[in-house]
């Protein structure tokens, strides 16, 4: 990658720094361990600036194709996977620990940190989108979607009844 991976989040919200680029599948670790394969790009855009109330925040958004694994059928499909986060960056603890007794609606927010893992943090995003058990659409998949047959056990009291049937004639 030919970018730093890492930024100073106070500064770069205050030159209201933007990251934008694309990203190969190959290069998430984490990612590629859920993934059919490694295949395709993901473009992402980072920007960063102040709020009229002098709160520093953060943007990401992903976008790209993944190639996934279906869990009925078992082969490779493509999901396009498109995610958003807004962070705002808190000077210090203080600051942080104000946000959350106010919340004031911030979605997310992180304390400052002088060498933040921006790309750590669009992984992470993107993991969170992938779904739990991923499959085909239904008319898609090479399995179809059948309901499952009830099993057919033999009657307990058959035997019973074929006992009884051979006692009459006994008798």
């Amino acid at each position: 990658m030919s970018e730093q991976a890492r930024i100073d989040c106070l500064a770069f919200a205050q030159d209201s720094g933007v990251l934008e680029s694309v990203v190969a599948v190959r290069d998430f670790t984490r990612l590629c361990e859920s993934l059919a394969d490694s295949t395709g790009e993901i473009h992402y855009r980072i920007e960063a600036g102040l709020k009229k109330s002098g709160c520093a925040f953060m943007r990401l958004e992903a976008s790209g194709q993944l190639q996934l694994q279906c869990q009925r059928c078992m082969q490779a499909f493509g999901w396009y996977v498109a995610t958003s986060s807004h962070v705002f960056v808190a000077h210090d603890e203080a600051e942080l620990d104000a946000w959350d007794r106010q919340a004031e609606g911030l979605e997310e927010a992180v304390l400052a940190d002088s060498q933040f893992d921006w790309f750590a943090w669009l992984e992470d995003e993107i993991l969170l989108t992938l779904p739990i058990a991923p499959i085909h659409l239904a008319d898609a998949c090479p399995i179809p979607d059948q309901p499952l047959l009830p099993v057919r056990r033999p009657n307990p009291f058959a035997a019973l009844a074929t006992l009884k049937q051979q006692h009459k004639l006994k008798s």
